[in-house]
């Protein structure tokens, strides 16, 4: 029996966000880790950038300072391996100890490696400091999504779940602030300054993770119920039924573990495999798009492309605040248009645009004239719908196709794949682009628009519509195996949804009826 929620008691999604304000405050503090994700990972092309720092860490060629490719290449490749490190110990740590201790654990860990990169004067040390520091920030990756998609209502679950990606943003522009301040200095300091500056966020989530509720999923999953109803109470303020809301927890729970026992190899189990593959294959999308190369090395690529230095962290400055505006104008689309279509339109977009900068360096002369101003239009429309679409729904449709058991495991599962896909594409880059190697220059964007027509091709396929799905729901789809592009109009048997489950469906689908399921092919 399910139960029939008529218009009166429909409500809005601000209604709902002013019923869960201290939810959404929650949401933003766990979001506040990708902020050193985000400011690491546009640190490393701001300092190859700087000539102070190029030349305590690099050689000269031909009267150029440059570091060497595979100096460069092994601080990215030891950035992945610690990444792989903290994907493989994040599942065991949120499922066993809790989602708050992924933040706890990982702020002391992003605190040794922050310090091993501010001591370092060898290329060797750096190479150290962001093997630990990547440690932390993959444990980040895992924990901030699991945390949010678990005490989230669904009305609130797609935009809060872009938080992680507009916080990412933020730290990218953060270090952009900072190195235009730091730019100018003729000492050590010019880049030591930036690696200090990390510090921040570490501390803040060390303190902060302390006073904040786990999640009444996890307390549930360890039938810790009286826990688990005293964080609902913690979360909502006394403005739901916690009795009914638990209950609503636990029947998703059982459903899940009727199916499944909590093992990391459930993840390739059954239907849970093709939500692995969604979740791992969306995140990984996010890496062969080559944003990496966009995000890590724009002001460097910008400086070989023909850019004055001072003009280049200029450039890049502005395109980071373009990107927060275009993060924030999706949580607004992410909900209206849904995730299905922004992911297509927006990497449609982006594969154009990566071709057109490819183009323009099929010409020599693509360092003067008006070729440089071509190269950064196009980088930075890729930038915008990057972050409009893959950026932040990638992170959105990770979390959201994860049954609730296996959501910690899939997730890390999905961090894995990115982060090795991330190597193989941030280990290749200074051989694409440096001057000692194949300067290839815009071409470069031939390699990485390839890769996102495959990206395209994966999401048109693979990845169905969740817009305001409960997650009762998917699991009913995803155990039915619904067709991919059947999931926006199917409409899910009234008798497989648990009356508790029922009273939590989206606003669109009170609109129509569940009697029957349909496909719509």
């Amino acid at each position: 029996m399910s139960v029939s929620v008529s218009s009166s008691t429909r409500k809005t999604r601000l209604q709902v966000a002013l019923e869960n304000k201290r939810v959404i405050a929650y949401c933003l503090y766990v979001s506040l880790a990708a902020i050193t994700y985000g400011f690491d990972g546009a640190v490393s092309g701001y300092l190859l950038s700087l000539p102070v720092f190029v030349q305590h860490f690099g050689y000269n060629y031909n009267g150029t300072f440059v570091v060497p490719a595979i100096h460069q290449s092994t601080w990215n490749g030891v950035v992945v391996a610690g990444g792989v490190l903290g994907a493989f110990v994040a599942g065991p740590i949120g499922n066993r100890l809790g989602r708050r201790y992924l933040f706890i654990i990982g702020s002391v860990i992003s605190a040794c490696g922050i310090l091993a990169q501010e001591l370092a004067d060898e290329w060797r040390v750096m190479a150290a400091g962001k093997f630990i520091n990547y440690i932390a920030m993959s444990m980040y990756a895992v924990g901030a999504p699991t945390y949010i998609s678990e005490i989230c209502p669904v009305e609130l679950r797609g935009i809060a779940l872009t938080f992680f990606n507009f916080f990412t943003l933020i730290g990218q522009f953060i270090c952009s602030c900072v190195m235009q301040g730091t730019m100018k200095r003729t000492d050590a300091l010019s880049f030591r300054i930036p690696i200090i500056v990390q510090y921040g966020v570490p501390l803040i989530l060390f303190v902060g993770t302390w006073f904040i509720p786990e999640t009444p999923y996890w307390h549930a999953e360890k039938g810790q119920n009286d826990a688990a109803k005293a964080s609902l109470e913690r979360l909502h303020g006394g403005k739901v039924d916690f009795e009914e809301r638990f209950r609503d927890i636990q029947s998703e729970i059982e459903h899940n573990q009727k199916a499944s026992t909590v093992k990391f190899i459930d993840c390739f189990k059954g239907s849970n495999l093709r939500r692995t593959i969604i979740a791992a294959g969306i995140l990984s999308g996010q890496q062969l798009v080559g944003v990496a190369f966009v995000f890590g090395y724009t002001t460097y690529f910008f400086i070989l492309s023909g850019i004055a230095t001072a003009q280049a962290f200029t450039i890049t400055a502005i395109m980071f605040a373009l990107q927060v505006v275009a993060n924030m104008c999706s949580w607004y689309s992410i909900d209206r248009f849904g995730r299905r279509f922004l992911l297509l339109v927006g990497t449609s977009i982006m594969f154009v645009s990566l071709y057109i900068i490819g183009g323009v360096g099929t010409n020599p002369l693509y360092t003067t004239g008006h070729f440089p101003k071509v190269v950064v239009s196009f980088m930075v429309i890729f930038s915008v719908f990057y972050q409009l679409s893959l950026g932040s729904v990638g992170w959105t449709v990770a979390s959201e196709v994860s049954s609730s058991v296996n959501r910690a495991s899939t997730q890390a599962i999905a961090v894995f794949w990115s982060t090795i896909f991330g190597f193989v594409i941030s280990f290749t880059i200074p051989y694409l682009i440096n001057p000692d190697e194949a300067n290839l220059g815009p071409k470069v964007g031939f390699i990485y628009g390839s890769f996102t027509l495959i990206v395209l091709a994966f999401i048109w396929f693979c990845v169905p519509e969740m817009k305001g799905r409960s997650y009762e729901e998917l699991d009913y789809m995803f155990r039915n195996g619904i067709p991919t592009r059947a999931f926006e109009n199917f409409k899910v048997p009234a008798g497989e949804i648990t009356e508790i489950g029922s009273a939590h469906l989206s606003n669109e689908k009170h609109r129509s009826s569940p009697d029957v399921a349909e496909v719509a092919v």
